[in-house]
């Protein structure tokens, strides 16, 4: 098409201070920030986000809040048109320890069990776990089965 500006054009509209669509973008070469949506609002209905660069950190941060992550995030880069008056950011610190999701090590020993990485005494051990959470049978048959023919 002819005069149609690529991926420039909207980096020189951002460096003019100029709306996109319901994206404002900002100017090539401003810092990777993300922003995680938390599950809560404020009182006003404003969305509530955490700024910083690891999910990890931003758990911890909600945490120490009262509040949950809903597991939404948005980039810096393209933050949606009403951020500025829907939003409510609270910046997380460099130096805040970081939380781990309590479901990542649940997730990691299904990888390892169903990559066969495990010890038997381990796989015993997993499947205890899958019987106490209630997931045997909404899980692949093979777990319920595991778990009966095993005697769990």
């Amino acid at each position: 098409m002819k005069g149609w500006k690529h991926e420039s054009s909207r980096h020189s509209l951002a460096a003019k201070g100029i709306k996109s669509g319901r994206i404002i973008y900002p100017p090539r070469g401003s810092p990777k920030t993300e922003y995680y949506y938390a599950d809560e609002k404020t009182k006003d209905g404003k969305y509530i986000v955490f700024k910083t660069h690891q999910e990890d950190k931003a758990r911890t941060i909600a945490e120490n809040e009262g509040l949950h992550l809903a597991g939404g995030m948005f980039g810096g880069t393209s933050k949606p048109y009403d951020f500025k008056t829907n939003y409510k950011v609270i910046s997380v610190p460099a130096k805040t320890p970081e939380t781990k999701d309590p479901r990542a090590d649940f997730i990691d020993a299904m990888i390892n069990y169903e990559s066969g990485k495990l010890s038997p005494a381990q796989e015993t051990k997993f499947l205890k776990q899958v019987k106490k959470k209630g997931l045997a049978n909404k899980l692949q048959g093979h777990y319920g089965r595991e778990i009966a023919r095993r005697g769990i």
